[in-house]
């Protein structure tokens, strides 16, 4: 069911977490023209009543009305029945689902007198399972969705409010159903041929549908609005409407801010206006509304980014869409678009990674933003390793977006295991030539018998890829020609191939068997909540070496044939400002303090004056045996809760990570885009071949070093 939790406190306080806990942005005011509302929590169901909405947050009916900035709560949650869902019914009228052990009971919504009244029972061993997506009402009859066991089938229950009879149909080929009209559903399914989703009729008396019109990806939302008979289905940002026969219509713009893994609510009232849950925020636009300004497209890798999100709360008077390429928009790919006149992008997100990344930002292909002083005295205190990644002769050429750490310059060191085997982590060499021999003497003296040295199903091919990595972001740190023809490159692989050897005569362990070590990231050490840090080991070539820490930065470029460069640089001066608090800390460490989440203190305030209430309680002596026992559960889940707030939901930034951070930041550094050449995919199947025993080492090394010198010798070094 959509409120899966009973009445315990522990359901309370799960609740209010999620209502609380602040998202990675912040509502701002009402939107212009008040067409926005900030909800007490997220918005589980919306409904078209009069001139506004009726909304369901965390178990409290509200309304929201067309020229009103607040909503005004009407059924508070556990008043008389806690609403698990709320539905229009028949002749402008709403209902309430609420869920019993034994029935789903059906109550009529008095808005003005702010009560219900039961209406039907439906007795709950008639549902086909247990996990309900959607109830809704068509022609006298409520329709329950249940989810079965494939994420776009439905298993559907019929309840005929004249007869109160119920039928059942199983494994539907549709889902995410919506009133429509006469004994018609609006739904959507899938051509399984090719995976295009499809906006199809229902056909309530005989299962089949009906197509009506194609989309590239799966809608967040569908609706119907019968008086000019048109389909709503929303794909982020843009509400697009078709007609009942499939043409399509006018697009509508929303600033959703918030993720909607799980789909969102939507409904059109009377006066055609469109409603959209979004977060905590029931967003809402006029159906024949018209942008006057063309929609800001940011052209990407992958799916929108947290920076968008936040950028339509501060600005959502500048639309703004996202167009997803894959991972075929490389920036080859980038350049071959601006040749070809590419007028409708205007803001580029790209991998500093990324073959030819360079080459875009040297060969003009990137807007100019040295004159953006705010943008511009920003990225100047930047670590220089950071910021040279984003200019090229004293021009700036791009905004940092976020950050990722490479995972080769750390290893993880299992508690478990070392205490199993003795061995004290002091014990372990912090560089690659000491550690492949005490590896080897470990498996030589029967150290590591049963115990897998690295955390994967092939050792010899993760040992040997760590190797070759860990070399790779070494010599570009350094910035040094990618050269693996060198008597350090050749002793690591000599024992690379020692240490394989005596892994391949241990014979395969089993996916259970312990293991010493495993790939790690340095944020894991920074962001560490289990005060696991001196677990982490960074590992250097040889010793001797200065550890050092590859990043990858994601960077937004404006486009320099961009039709919209004022509102492009409106989000980018955004953009750069409003970054969280864990990216500033890696882009600005010397400016970067401990920060504590928004709201911790009204969070941690609510839990201590629960847990006095609870106490008062049980102190009071008043209470039977069963109430004490009651009480006490509560109690416990309370004190749990709040040692989960001081543990884990007190920091953004906590000042171990803050010190962590300071400790490594100057070991940072951006990887040129030749390691990504060197280590592909081609290279992964040359070591795959060597672990499983059918290539020497020897000719392993003699193709990387081929491998190096073509590199270097195409790019002229």
């Amino acid at each position: 069911m959509k409120n899966p939790y009973g009445g315990r406190l522990a359901s309370a306080l799960l609740l209010l977490f999620f209502c609380l806990t602040p998202l990675s942005f912040r509502a701002a005011a009402a939107q212009s023209n008040d067409l926005s509302w900030k909800l007490e929590g997220v918005a589980d169901a919306v409904v078209a009543y009069g001139d506004g909405f009726l909304a369901l947050a965390q178990g409290s009916v509200w309304a929201c009305r067309a020229g009103e900035r607040e909503p005004g709560l009407v059924l508070a949650a556990n008043a008389g029945a806690a609403i698990d869902d709320i539905f229009a019914g028949g002749a402008g009228s709403v209902l309430a689902l609420t869920v019993t052990s034994a029935t789903y009971d059906i109550y009529r919504i008095d808005v003005e007198a702010a009560a219900l009244s039961l209406m039907w029972s439906i007795p709950k061993q008639d549902a086909p399972v247990e996990v309900m997506r959607r109830i809704l009402w068509q022609d006298g009859q409520i329709v329950i969705e249940y989810q079965n066991d494939s994420i776009r089938k439905s298993d559907l229950l019929f309840f005929d409010t004249a007869t109160e009879k119920t039928m059942s149909r199983y494994g539907c080929d549709v889902s995410m159903l919506a009133p429509c009209e006469g004994r018609t559903l609006l739904g959507v399914r899938m051509r399984y041929e090719d995976g295009a989703n499809l906006i199809v009729f229902y056909d309530m008396d005989t299962g089949q549908t009906t197509p009506v019109c194609e989309l590239g990806v799966l809608p967040e939302a569908i609706c119907f609005e019968p008086e000019k008979r048109q389909i709503v289905a929303f794909v982020a940002p843009n509400a697009s409407l078709f007609s009942a026969s499939g043409e399509a219509g006018a697009q509508v713009y929303l600033p959703v801010a918030h993720e909607a893994w799980m789909g969102r609510q939507c409904a059109v009232n009377t006066s055609r206006l469109f409603a959209l849950s979004d977060g905590t925020s029931l967003l809402a636009a006029r159906l024949e509304a018209r942008q006057d300004t063309k929609a800001l497209q940011i052209t990407r890798y992958n799916a929108e980014g947290e920076e968008t999100k936040r950028f339509r709360l501060s600005h959502p008077e500048i639309p703004v869409q996202t167009v997803n390429m894959g991972y075929q928009l490389t920036p080859a790919m980038i350049s071959q678009l601006i040749r070809g006149n590419d007028t409708a992008t205007d803001i580029y997100m790209v991998r500093t990674f990324e073959t030819g990344y360079c080459e875009l930002l040297e060969k003009g292909f990137c807007y100019d933003l040295t004159d953006q002083e705010e943008i511009y005295n920003r990225v100047a205190c930047m670590p220089p390793a950071l910021s040279q990644a984003l200019m090229r002769g004293g021009r700036l050429l791009g905004v940092p977006v976020e950050m990722e750490f490479d995972s080769w310059a750390m290893l993880a060191c299992s508690y478990e295991t070392l205490d199993e085997l003795g061995i004290a982590l002091e014990e372990i060499p912090t560089n690659l030539l000491d550690l492949l021999d005490k590896a080897a003497q470990w498996y030589q003296d029967g150290v590591l018998d049963g115990v897998r040295l690295f955390n994967s199903d092939d050792q010899a091919f993760a040992l040997t890829w760590f190797a070759l990595n860990n070399y790779a972001q070494y010599a570009s740190a350094e910035c040094k020609a990618l050269d693996y023809d060198t008597p350090l490159f050749r002793s690591l692989m000599e024992k690379c191939d020692r240490l394989c050897a005596l892994i391949t005569r241990q014979g395969k362990l089993s996916d259970a068997a312990p293991y010493l070590f495993a790939s790690v990231t340095p944020k894991a050490m920074l962001f560490d909540q289990d005060g696991g840090q001196s677990a982490f080991l960074p590992i250097t070539p040889q010793a001797g070496m200065p550890p050092r820490y590859p990043v990858y930065v994601t960077v937004a470029v404006l486009n320099p044939l961009s039709q919209n460069k004022e509102q492009a640089l409106v989000y980018l001066r955004s953009l750069i400002k409003n970054l969280p608090a864990e990216t500033r800390l890696y882009f600005w460490p010397e400016q970067a303090g401990e920060e504590e989440r928004a709201q911790y203190q009204e969070q941690r305030q609510i839990a201590v004056e629960e847990i006095a209430r609870l106490q008062g309680a049980l102190d009071g002596g008043a209470l039977d045996i069963a109430g004490r026992n009651e009480i006490q559960l509560q109690l416990a889940d309370a004190l749990r809760w709040l040692e989960e707030l001081e543990t884990r939901q007190r920091w953004e930034v906590s000042p171990d990570a803050v010190s962590a951070y300071l400790s490594i930041k100057d070991g940072v550094f951006v990887p040129g885009s030749i390691v990504s050449d060197m280590i592909d995919e081609a290279m992964g199947d040359a070591v795959r071949q060597y672990a499983a025993g059918e290539m020497s080492s020897a000719a392993l090394v003699e193709a990387i070093v081929r491998k190096a010198g073509l590199i270097r010798l195409e790019r002229g070094e």
